[in-house]
């Protein structure tokens, strides 16, 4: 259970649709949790279904269960509130998301939506969601104290719509109120990607050497577009150097307590070709690992990650971070985060005229139309000069590499 979460959310006598994230044919349950009082005690049951191939039939289930034991009484569907759906949703969605995500939704819930706990589903609508958004942007929440940003906001709206949409859809509650009442989305500003300037690109460069811990990590970025969770999680495996690639099969993630692995953000495995960039990349880190090896002898920990710390252990997920800021602050760059090197990939590769599938592919999102609607405003032709200047600082045949990663 994260941190801060108090126990008793869950509605009683009600029941969820859970996933087993642990590659069983039949990953879904139905979960009825009944709450008895006896002699001034309570106690609770939790009874389990068989698991079902499929979220709906695991659905039917439940409603049938809820039947059984008589609790399948539409008037408590009417009695749903914030404070028994939205836990409840998070809990059933559990398996299917990533720690990560688990957690920021139980943190969406604690500080922008907790205080709508006792209202009712059935009666949200714009006279309560309005002001108590405006509360939130001019003030914050009680449990927070500062005011929260427009994305903040938009992402908690986002969870409590898909929270009602589930609970209607589960029988939990009569209507979905963002149906029935329609009340407006909280607006937000979209902030634009920032790609690196051509000569930008190459002053970050220069100041890259490699000595450091997690800088060669911050120059696979620059050479992939890979996420920072993929270069720390990337273990010495997923390198086949005889055929020129790295295989993303999973990342690095936090959360309160714990650090560990995951499959990668779509779930799915990539492969990505080296280029002359991400092999220069391996070539400084295994270097620099050499010496510190020699350094600290058997204290030496073989974790079997690519990218390590001082000792041999999995770098903190942090790591990646604080090396670019190092860089950039070298190069004496102001505006650019470390998702600009993603962005610059993309921009580069767009521009150059790779299409999208590949770039989808090797920038592992879960759609190429993710990839137009951010980038289709590219100018042909910067990109070329780009790889030009890239490749001339590290050595590389661009024709050759530009095939490559076209295959």
């Amino acid at each position: 259970m994260p941190r801060g979460r108090k126990k008793g959310r869950r509605a009683h006598n009600t029941g969820t649709v859970a996933f087993k994230r642990d590659g069983r044919l039949r990953p879904y349950f139905a979960v009825l949790n009944i709450t008895r009082e006896q002699h001034g005690k309570r106690s609770r049951e939790r009874h389990w279904s068989k698991g079902f191939e499929f979220a709906e039939d695991a659905e039917r289930e439940l409603r049938r269960m809820l039947d059984d034991h008589g609790l399948s009484d539409p008037s408590a569907a009417n009695d749903a509130t914030v404070g028994s759906i939205v836990p409840d949703f998070i809990d059933a969605r559990e398996g299917e998301h990533s720690p990560t995500t688990t957690q920021r939704y139980h943190s969406l819930y604690d500080n922008n939506l907790a205080e709508l706990a006792s209202v009712k589903i059935t009666a949200l609508d714009d006279s309560i969601l309005a002001p108590h958004y405006a509360r939130l942007r001019k003030r914050g929440s009680l449990k927070k104290g500062t005011p929260l940003s427009a994305t903040s906001i938009h992402h908690a709206d986002a969870l409590l719509r898909t929270a009602c949409a589930w609970a209607k859809r589960t029988k939990r509650a009569t209507i979905n109120p963002f149906h029935e009442h329609e009340p407006e989305k909280p607006t937000r500003k979209s902030t634009p990607f920032q790609a690196l300037t051509v000569a930008d690109a190459e002053n970050f460069l220069k100041h890259i050497d490699g000595s450091q811990r997690g800088e060669n990590g911050v120059l696979l970025a620059f050479a992939t577009g890979m996420r920072r969770g993929e270069i720390i999680g990337l273990r010495t495996r997923a390198l086949d150097m005889s055929r020129g690639i790295l295989t993303v099969r999973e990342a690095r993630y936090k959360i309160t307590g714990k650090q560990d692995q995951k499959r990668p953000k779509t779930n799915q495995n990539r492969e990505i070709p080296l280029n002359a960039l991400a092999l220069q990349a391996l070539k400084q880190e295994h270097k620099r690992q050499g010496a510190l090896r020699k350094q600290v002898g058997d204290a030496w920990e073989d974790s079997g990650f690519v990218f390590t710390g001082d000792w041999g252990q999995p770098l903190p997920v942090d790591a990646i971070y604080t090396a670019f800021r190092a860089i950039a602050k070298r190069a004496k760059l102001t505006g650019y985060t470390l998702h600009s090197l993603r962005h610059t990939v993309a921009t580069w590769m767009l521009a150059d005229g790779v299409d999208l599938q590949t770039a989808k592919a090797i920038l592992g999102h879960s759609r190429a139309s993710t990839i137009l609607d951010t980038y289709a405003h590219l100018v042909p032709g910067r990109g070329l000069e780009a790889v030009k200047i890239m490749d001339r600082k590290m050595g590389a045949k661009p024709p050759k590499a530009r095939k490559a990663a076209r295959r």
